[in-house]
């Protein structure tokens, strides 16, 4: 809703679009300051927007071993879950209030905002349900009907439309989908070498749940400030205090040292304590959609403050921190001036760490990757974006699109196909591929099945001639109990142990069915029924070979070009 700032047209989806991972969706920003600009002009806060999404998931802020602090939102954890019980809801209200994001007034004026915006009548009848009819809309209420638009917020917030869990990489751990060999090495390297996993958990919850890829903890990697950061010139922008004096945004200027969690700290009598040795330590955030973007080549921002641009420049970071040199610095009270990401990349230094105090030298700095490892683990980064399209199978393909004419293709499936006799197993489905392939022809010298090849490309046919090879071998083993387990047994697995159907036994049936002068009673079937049998041969073969063959696991004839069926000239459906 653009209506909810002060002036209006400043939405939570500003900083915060789907389209992008759920954060800034301005390229021009991203690639410099990265901080956006608040519903007043030349209004600017001091950090990148985090994502919103998956935040819903993050625990109540609280402290656990020694100074370690986990759990809330924000960069630095000051929306802790203690108002609302939940972070989410904690953070949802903060820029609705804050003079350099939404400016409001107060919470009266937000609240009738929504009162009298085109879904109030919903905010109304929700609140009412749940505070026994008291109405939302009189000011007496204004904390209660206050904190229920951060708790409506977060609610949307941890839907399946942010919340999706729909990445390449879920699919993967869902046996859905596979991951590419860079990927995959990507991955390797995640949870090994690169040592992500210890702050990025990539495996599943003891309940199976999705792994969310942050341990919601904080961490000084030692970044960069970012020095095209706005905030170092809001010493000359003014704003009234909660008592009513003007006083500058960044009264520091130039000056200012982002202290993270620990400046938060520092507001907490309880944990205070412990500023000094979280100072400069920024929340974990999640690496799901890291790479959710609009476009290729557009620029993202990230890091707390926006200095990466890429995430090959992030991980390149992580790798080399502690061995390249630090950049010159020529100016060291002006960071205006400093390197940026390019030009560190470009000579190979990085700038000064913004807060030299608490850097995480255990799990970064040092850690011996080459190029291609750094690629890979980019390559795999990239799995965690939602609205991942998985690929169509060959039975998807089948069913969508053959099946209404050739029926279905599995054999537990006893409905008829509409078109008899053109049940898709055997010796048919032999046949079917050698008309996807549009080279078996008729008479009339037309090829069949034309219109597959265009309307799909030679991969998707080629696995819907895959998905064909699986039933290859059932008509055939109909034919050989009626033709051939007289002699051979009644299965080729038993039957007759003298002439029992398996490896070699199996190899030579197969090269006799062809040989125009062996089995001649075989001529009284129809080539279809021959090749049928022999496909249902190959499964017992054995992977049996010798001079003759030319197939990897089932013996030679010279028109053989399929490694799980009998041959068909034109079959090309593996080879």
């Amino acid at each position: 809703d653009a209506n909810l700032s002060e002036p209006k047209f400043q939405s939570c989806a500003i900083c915060h679009l789907p389209s992008v991972g759920w954060t800034g969706p301005d390229m021009m920003i991203n690639a410099h300051g990265a901080v956006y600009e608040g519903a007043v002009h030349g209004r600017f806060g001091n950090r990148k927007p985090p994502s919103s999404a998956y935040a819903t998931l993050s625990p109540k802020f609280r402290k656990i071993n020694g100074g370690l602090f986990v759990g809330g939102n924000f960069w630095d954890g000051r929306a802790t879950g203690e108002v609302l019980g939940n972070p989410a809801a904690d953070q949802a209200l903060g820029p609705f209030l804050n003079p350099v994001e939404q400016n409001n007034p107060s919470k009266w004026a937000v609240v009738k905002k929504v009162c009298m915006s085109q879904y109030g009548d919903l905010y109304r009848a929700e609140f009412m349900a749940e505070y026994s009819g008291m109405n939302p809309c009189m000011e007496k209420n204004v904390e209660k009907a206050y904190n229920f638009i951060g708790l409506a917020i977060a609610e949307y917030e941890d839907s399946s439309e942010v919340n999706q869990f729909t990445s390449k990489y879920d699919y993967y751990l869902m046996g859905a989908g596979d991951l590419t060999p860079k990927e995959n090495d990507g991955l390797m390297l995640f949870n090994g070498k690169a040592k992500c996993f210890q702050c990025h958990p990539s495996a599943k919850g003891p309940n199976d749940e999705p792994p969310l890829f942050t341990d919601f903890t904080y961490d000084n990697l030692g970044a960069p400030k970012n020095p095209e950061n706005p905030f170092y010139y809001m010493d000359k922008v003014k704003i009234r205090n909660d008592k009513g004096e003007l006083v500058a945004v960044n009264p520091d200027g130039k000056k200012w040292v982002d202290p993270g969690l620990g400046g938060f700290l520092m507001t907490r009598p309880e944990w205070e304590d412990y500023a000094g040795e979280n100072k400069g330590k920024h929340k974990v955030p999640t690496l799901r959609n890291v790479d959710q973007r609009i476009r290729e080549g557009f620029v993202k921002a990230f890091g707390h403050n926006g200095f990466f641009k890429s995430l090959k420049g992030a991980v390149k970071f992580y790798n080399t921190r502690d061995v390249w040199p630090e950049c010159p610095d020529f100016t060291p009270h002006d960071p205006t001036d400093d390197y940026t990401e390019a030009m560190a990349l470009k000579y190979e230094c990085w700038p000064a760490a913004e807060v030299s105090e608490n850097i995480n030298t255990d799990e970064l700095g040092n850690l011996g990757l080459t190029e291609y490892e750094e690629d890979a683990l980019v390559a795999f980064m990239k799995t965690l974006s939602d609205g991942y399209d998985v690929p169509p199978t060959g039975k998807d393909l089948y069913d969508a699109y053959c099946m209404g004419c050739h029926g279905s293709a599995d054999p537990a499936d006893m409905n008829p196909p509409p078109v008899a006799p053109r049940k898709v197993i055997g010796a048919r489905a032999c046949s079917i591929k050698g008309g996807i392939y549009g080279t078996y022809v008729f008479k009339k010298g037309v090829k069949p099945m034309q219109f597959m090849q265009k309307s799909f490309t030679d991969e998707q046919i080629m696995m819907i001639a895959d998905y064909l090879n699986s039933f290859d071998g059932i008509m055939g083993k109909q034919r050989f109990m009626t033709t051939c387990a007289g002699c051979h047994g009644m299965d080729a697995k038993g039957g007759r142990v003298d002439e029992e159907i398996w490896g070699e036994d199996a190899y030579e049936i197969k090269e006799t069915i062809y040989d125009e002068d062996a089995m001649r009673f075989l001529k009284c079937l129809p080539f279809d029924d021959v090749k049928a049998i022999g496909g249902y041969l190959s499964g017992y073969d054995d992977g049996y070979y010798d001079e003759d063959d030319k197939s990897s696991d089932m013996p030679s004839y010279e028109d053989d070009k399929s490694e799980y069926m009998p041959s068909y000239e034109d079959d090309r459906s593996k080879d």
